[in-house]
């Protein structure tokens, strides 16, 4: 399998045939599947209603009034959104029955009602499937191609062409809160993409050209 070194200077080198396996085209399409991987903190409940149980602490009381206090508790991202102000949560109890248990009498439940304020909405994606953040959340950072290393010539797998293509990811548009949001590792993750994160992935043929194996038949 031979191995062809393309150097940062010709990263942005021209090429006539999108099948052609050169490094702008690798570059492309290594770029095109970054662009569906934010950054983000998962917050599937965001803009939702949350169930909230009572805790189970020593002495705590079953049918005690639930406050956001347990809400909080019980997700914590809640107070931590809620405190930089982008989310809103409001407390609900109500009624209800459940319709396949009809003997049972309905009962009271209490909800936290989330809502996504002007400050959290530029930031908020409902929809997130990527490697950080599967479902919906805040989005802290996107990545972006600093340089396509090396790949292999183009060999068949599966009745298809796959070259395996090595490139250097980084994160851009970092937001300032990012770091400021404890325990989830974003200090961490943001740390090994500072200067460049090398990363090795099949990259496909198709008739439109070459894209990253994940985005392969989507």
């Amino acid at each position: 399998m031979i191995l062809i070194s393309v150097s940062l200077g010709l990263l942005f080198g021209c090429s006539a045939d999108p099948k052609a396996p050169t490094k702008e085209n690798f570059a492309k399409a290594a770029q095109a599947y970054l662009d569906t991987q934010p950054m983000c903190v998962a917050v599937t409940n965001a803009n939702s209603e949350v169930w909230v149980n009572p805790g189970f602490s020593f002495g705590d009381s079953m049918d005690r009034a639930l406050t956001i206090d347990d809400a909080f508790r019980q997700s914590p991202l809640l107070k931590t959104f809620s405190d930089k102000g982008f989310i809103t949560v409001a407390m609900e109890t109500r009624t209800e029955s459940n319709p396949n248990l009809p003997n049972i009498p309905p009962k009271a439940v209490t909800v936290a009602k989330v809502s996504i304020t002007d400050t959290g909405k530029p930031f908020y994606k409902p929809d997130i499937s990527s490697t950080f953040a599967p479902g919906a959340g805040f989005c802290y950072a996107k990545l972006a191609l600093v340089e396509i290393g090396q790949f292999t010539e183009p060999s068949e797998m599966r009745g298809a062409q796959v070259s395996r293509v090595s490139f250097t990811q980084k994160a851009v548009e970092v937001q300032s809160w990012a770091e400021k949001v404890e325990g989830y590792g974003i200090a961490e993750r943001l740390k090994g993409l500072s200067e460049g994160q090398k990363v090795t992935a099949a990259f496909v043929l198709t008739n439109e050209g070459w894209v990253h194996e994940r985005l392969f038949g989507r």
